[in-house]
């Protein structure tokens, strides 16, 4: 048997059902906690999932208890909330923290919800609005949606379009494309995109590579995870990697709309590397 200690976030992504918690687990532990006990994590989410169970009536519909989960997470005392006051903590992201300091962004808070609602065999999924994430419960063909970030409360498609709006700008008609379940791995994918632009912007290099190595693992069907790769590298000087990188970006998109700008920029980082060497 293979210890959770020897499991990795590659390993996750194997498996033939992806399980957003236990992959989002892994790459906290390769990302920034190395000495993350994943599954003292785990047991966390498992004495939630007892509580919530104790405080929801069986008999009742699906859709009546994913309301009453969303109240026992979102708005009981001591429960999850989103942290409106510093979204960009990058421990927002990650569940181990969420869990202890009970404070998320959209994205978390609905990954924790769907986690314990499934295990209760309530049908939630993931939803990938633009600028917002939230969750969608079906039974028989209605569907209800819940905002974790902003208490677990119902909202409507109207609400959903106000919420895009708010947090993108978008003024256009809504796109109902955009209430069908999200796949775990592009769960996974924002998730590791919100952490990829926070330690972007404080300039946290080695962090930002760790982060955009497993976007590669995750959607290695898109280039531009590797020509982030390269441009990481060069901002931290590894120039050598920042190259190959940015090669291997040009290889398989020679054509990509900023093509020119990065073989420019290979060769102002040659130039610069033959300097040092």
């Amino acid at each position: 048997m293979v210890r959770m200690q020897e499991w990795t976030f590659a390993d996750e992504l194997r498996l033939s059902r992806l399980n957003v918690v236990r992959a989002a687990l892994h790459f906290a532990q390769e990302i920034a906690y190395s000495d993350l006990d994943i599954p003292r994590v785990l047991q966390q989410i498992n004495n939630l999932t007892i509580a919530a169970g104790d405080h929801i009536a069986a008999e009742i519909s699906r859709l009546r208890q994913s309301v009453l989960l969303a109240e026992f997470l979102f708005k009981a005392d001591g429960g999850l909330r989103g942290n409106a006051g510093d979204y960009n903590d990058p421990r927002n992201s990650y569940l181990n923290e969420v869990l202890t300091r009970r404070l998320g962004i959209p994205i978390s808070l609905s990954v924790i919800y769907i986690e314990i609602a499934q295990r209760l065999h309530i049908p939630a999924y993931g939803i990938s609005l633009p600028g917002h994430f939230i969750v969608g419960v079906e039974e028989r063909g209605q569907h209800w949606y819940l905002d974790p970030f902003h208490g677990g409360g119902r909202v409507s498609v109207t609400d959903c379009a106000r919420l895009v709006q708010a947090n993108t700008g978008y003024k256009g008609s809504f796109d109902m494309q955009w209430l069908q379940p999200a796949l775990e791995a592009d769960i996974l994918a924002r998730m590791l995109t919100n952490l990829r632009v926070i330690y972007v912007q404080r300039s946290l290099w080695d962090l930002a590579v760790a982060v955009i190595e497993r976007l590669c693992m995750v959607q290695p069907q898109i280039p531009e995870h590797v020509r982030d790769l390269g441009l990481v590298h060069y901002r931290k000087r590894s120039l050598r990697l920042a190259a190959t990188y940015l090669d291997a970006y040009l290889r398989a998109v020679p054509d990509a709309s900023d093509a020119e700008a990065i073989r420019k920029g290979m060769r102002d980082i040659l130039d610069e590397w033959t300097r040092l060497n």
